[in-house]
């Protein structure tokens, strides 16, 4: 992972065998960040992509092979004990040119991927919810 201080934030490139959410997480613990956002392109090998089915409060997952990663999106926040959290969703492009996606839980770079982190000055905890089992991000009064 190669990272670049911009006027806006950071420009991250993940090179091949990197892994994305431990890249990033890396990223936000290694910045002392409190709180980010994140959007991003590339290609992934092995992609694991899922589908939150909140009646079974489980995800529905799904490995896909050699994908474009058409778009990355989302966060890194803490948890109340102040653990990183990277929340992303990506939107990928298979061999046949079809379009699939969901929240990622995982994916190692096979070409490059070129994420822009940006920087919150803001304090966004996650914490579980009750409904769905999840840590949801709240926002402070």
């Amino acid at each position: 992972m190669k990272a670049h201080v911009t006027d806006s934030g950071v420009f991250v490139v993940l090179e091949r065998g990197d892994e994305v959410m431990a890249s990033l997480a890396r990223l936000v613990e290694e910045r002392g960040w409190r709180a980010c956002t994140f959007a991003g392109i590339g290609a992934l090998r092995d992609p694991e992509v899922g589908f939150f089915d909140l009646a079974t409060k489980a995800y529905a997952r799904r490995t896909f092979g050699e994908v474009e990663l058409l778009s990355l999106t989302g966060n890194g926040t803490r948890l109340e004990d102040g653990g990183v959290v990277v929340h992303l969703h990506a939107v990928l492009g298979t061999d046949g040119c079809e379009v699939v996606g969901g929240h990622l839980f995982s994916g190692m770079v096979s070409v490059t991927a070129e994420v822009h982190a940006i920087a919150l000055n803001a304090v966004l905890i996650r914490r579980r919810d009750p409904v769905s089992g999840l840590n949801l991000l709240t926002v402070p009064d």
